[in-house]
């Protein structure tokens, strides 16, 4: 499905409804290239990698947000352009980034990538976003605020 000259899917062939969405998120679309970003990933890893989150509701957003969760007030994931892969451990999480960042430059989709922060609070996950290519294209239809613009525009942005 093309919305606003973006390619939306369902789901892919190791990435599933059950695992991409929270129960409330309607319809259950996500960006094509993030999910092009999961797959990749998930070959060069060499076994399944568990999707913790995904699609969001802006209604969930703003409950984790009010329950004081790290949850930004324009979140990726409920533009439908995010997905936070579970590790195991500190080194797990370094070894999933720089394979994230060898997928973008072997696909040339550019992504964001957050774990410094989670991994200072002892979580071990990793946010992976594809905000930049929404960016390229909300900039000319000013389907975003300027602020978040400024900040999904940015390919490579780790944090």
């Amino acid at each position: 499905m093309i919305i606003n000259e973006f390619e939306y899917v369902t789901e892919s062939d190791h990435f599933k409804v059950s695992e991409l969405y929270d129960p409330d998120v309607s319809p259950q679309l996500i960006l094509k290239e993030i999910l092009v970003v999961a797959e990749a990933l998930r070959k060069k890893w060499g076994k399944p990698v568990r999707v913790n989150s995904g699609v969001r509701s802006f209604e969930k957003q703003q409950r984790l947000r009010l329950s004081g969760l790290r949850a930004a007030k324009f979140s990726p994931h409920c533009y439908r352009c995010a997905l936070d892969f579970d590790t195991k451990s500190r080194e797990e999480t370094y070894k999933m980034v720089e394979l994230l960042k060898e997928v973008s430059e072997e696909t040339q989709i550019p992504i964001r990538i957050g774990y410094k922060q989670y991994l200072k609070e002892g979580k071990t996950f990793v946010h992976v976003d594809t905000a930049p290519v929404i960016a390229r294209v909300a900039d000319n239809k000013q389907l975003i605020p300027e602020y978040v613009y400024n900040s999904w525009k940015i390919s490579g942005l780790t944090w």
